[in-house]
């Protein structure tokens, strides 16, 4: 009996341990300004992110370019992007510039994004500039 109750409340504890997955399906902004000293000024302004159920993931700038269509995958905290398309996509002369690999962070109201592996010289020094604020 006390063996079971051992093993009970030990149960208990490891489910209070483990992180319940998070979904990052939804829309999300992330505002830079000048501030943040972003390398390139075209990189001012407000993006809207927009992860989908499906897989992908649209990324623009609000009132600025048309941006771009990527394929994502979230395993645990591990955000791995595939672009494949947009007007400001980072797939060049047939390198992969598109592939990128991220650790997320779950924020109250949001997420951040932390570079794990990114060749995009734009990307990897935009998308972890701010928190990007759920907005949907």
């Amino acid at each position: 009996m006390l063996r079971a109750i051992a093993v009970y409340a030990l149960l208990i504890v490891l489910a209070a341990c483990m992180q319940t997955p998070r979904s990052i399906v939804g829309r999300y902004i992330e505002h830079i300004d000048a501030r943040d000293n972003p390398p390139w000024r075209d990189l001012i302004g407000d993006f809207q992110f927009d992860f989908t159920a499906d897989g992908q993931m649209l990324v623009r700038q609000i009132g600025g370019w048309q941006g771009v269509k990527a394929h994502y995958r979230l395993d645990g905290d591990l955000l791995t992007i595939s672009e494949y398309g947009g007007a400001s996509s980072c797939r060049e002369s047939g390198l992969d510039l598109a592939s990128a690999t991220y650790r997320v962070e779950f924020t109250n109201g949001g997420l951040r994004l932390h570079v794990l592996r990114d060749e995009c010289r734009g990307r990897r020094e935009a998308m972890p500039l701010q928190v990007f604020r759920r907005v949907d």
